[in-house]
């Protein structure tokens, strides 16, 4: 037998082998599973919105207000007698959108400053993680808000006020694992060949040194959706007339008294699906690390 012979005979097994590994994944690891299937509807609902309804989420028809969940109106109508199926469905867009815009300006920019902090030490690890003290003093929603009351309620200062507040997390994460990493042996050795500091921490360390921050990302998507809608739901976010979720829900609030429940509870079913979607594949997600 050859080595060509031998090389066709092991690739097969190979393939089948991660095949095995990859279905037995997701079979026993519900929770990632579950979540994903979620997430896959939830970004089709998304990107095929428009295709989905016949209505527009803005379109208003006086004559149509507050009809209850139908065949012509499967979530019902609102005030102005707008669709909120086609508002619940194109409201996933924008706060989809938020999620993913939050969590990548936080995890980017919290670890290039968790780094710096943990692999420089000395004054500037001090003054970064006593900065980092004190904005984790604060409830996350509650320093979003104060954010979003100082720079105005905008869909960009919403973005901003969310990574804010979701910053330090990855900045102590990312901070942790460079200290352990920056006496590694290949950055002494990089050191050696005289690497300057800032590629040996940028190009060496920090690819190593963002694990713990990437599994951060998934619990921060699902926080964001959350407290964007808490923010809007509270007039310090988005604002009406947008397709929002928690400005959906702000406005509905009041028609649950007189009998029009439907307005707030679509939305805020929504709002429910997608955390628990995002905490899922978090679980999932910390559930493979274990493994």
């Amino acid at each position: 037998m050859n080595i060509s012979t031998e090389t066709a005979e092991v690739t097969p097994a190979l393939r089948n082998d991660k095949r095995f590994r990859f279905t037995r994944l997701f079979k026993h690891n519900v929770s990632l599973t579950t979540g994903l299937i979620l997430l896959i509807f939830l970004v089709l609902v998304a990107i095929l919105g428009p295709l989905l309804t016949q209505h527009s989420p803005y379109e208003t028809s006086p004559g149509d207000q507050y009809m209850a969940p139908s065949l012509a109106h499967l979530f019902g109508t609102d005030e102005f007698g707008r669709d909120i199926i086609t508002r619940v469905i194109h409201a996933a867009r924008l706060d989809l959108f938020i999620a993913v815009s939050v969590t990548a300006l936080a995890f980017v920019v919290g670890s290039i400053v968790g780094s710096f902090a943990g692999f420089y030490g000395g004054w500037v690890d001090m003054v970064i993680s006593r900065l980092v003290d004190v904005l984790l003093s604060f409830p996350a929603f509650i320093l979003a808000m104060g954010v979003t009351a100082m720079l105005g309620n905008n869909l960009q200062n919403v973005i901003i006020a969310l990574s804010v507040a979701y910053m330090p997390y990855f900045i102590r994460l990312t901070r942790a694992e460079m200290l352990k990493l920056r006496n590694a042996e290949f950055a002494d050795a990089a050191r050696c060949m005289g690497t300057s500091k800032v590629k040996i921490m940028l190009v060496h360390l920090l690819p190593n040194a963002i694990g713990p921050a990437v599994a951060q990302c998934t619990l921060t998507m699902g926080w964001a959706i959350l407290d964007a809608a808490g923010l809007s739901f509270l007039g310090l976010g988005i604002q009406a007339p947008t397709a929002e979720w928690g400005v959906m829900i702000g406005n509905g609030v009041r028609d649950i008294f007189s009998g029009e429940w439907w307005t707030a509870f679509f939305p805020g079913i929504a709002v429910i699906v997608t955390v628990m979607t995002f905490n899922l594949i978090a679980i999932g997600v910390r559930q493979l690390k274990e493994d």
